[in-house]
């Protein structure tokens, strides 16, 4: 199997706002709430700011009530067309350490669900009960969460699996996973470096703008 690897793998992330104090005398008060907490570039590779393999799957539906389990490892039971456990170009997307992990409530009423019970050879980053809609923290239509480790040593996943558990609470839902990593963690034993052929996938996680309300 000829070599993989990525290239442009972009990582944004922004917020810029104000807050504004209407004073009784007409007057107002106005301060700056803004900040780039994430701007990366990721080469190719396995060493720090660096990534080699990528997967995305754009629309996983759900039912009221059900739920689906993925192994972030090696997306074993995943098809988005190009052949079960494969990324886009049907190459085997092993991910010995996920650098960035993506997940979005794209659409439907339902709340998306987190680890609301433990799947089988669960992934030990994402706990019991991480997102559970009973207890305030699920996705509603358009939340997200998003997991950056760039360094070294980055989320590790294990050789049995790492499962995160997706469930639909109180209504029909789709969301979708997007996941950046590594093939190795020794960049000793890495042989994807180098290749004589590259093939360019890009993504960005980017949120331009961002307001907050808080009351007292």
């Amino acid at each position: 199997m000829a070599d993989q690897s990525t290239s442009g793998h972009q990582f944004s992330f922004s917020i810029s706002g104000s807050l504004r104090n209407a004073l009784e005398d007409s007057r107002s008060a106005q301060a700056s709430v803004s900040g780039t907490l994430i701007n990366s570039t990721m080469s190719n590779g396995v060493s720090a700011w660096q990534a080699s393999r990528g997967w995305e799957e754009k629309t996983i539906a759900l039912a009221s009530g059900a739920t689906v389990d993925i192994d972030l490892r090696d997306m074993a039971a995943r098809d988005i067309g190009a052949g079960v456990g494969a990324d886009d170009l049907g190459q085997s997307p092993i991910f010995e350490e996920i650098v960035g992990l993506f997940i979005e409530h794209v659409s439907g009423d339902g709340v998306l669900e987190i680890n609301a019970a433990l799947p089988t050879d669960p992934w030990a980053v994402i706990p019991l009960n991480y997102a559970r809609n009973a207890f305030g923290g699920g996705l509603k239509l358009g939340g997200s969460r998003v997991w950056f480790e760039p360094n070294t040593q980055a989320l590790d996943t294990v050789s049995a699996g790492a499962n995160v558990r997706f469930g639909a609470a109180s209504g029909d839902l789709v969301f979708r996973v997007l996941v950046i990593g590594r093939h190795d963690d020794d960049e000793s034993s890495s042989s994807s470096i180098s290749s004589s052929s590259q093939s360019s996938s890009s993504s960005s996680l980017s949120s331009t703008s961002a307001s907050s309300e808080s009351s007292s």
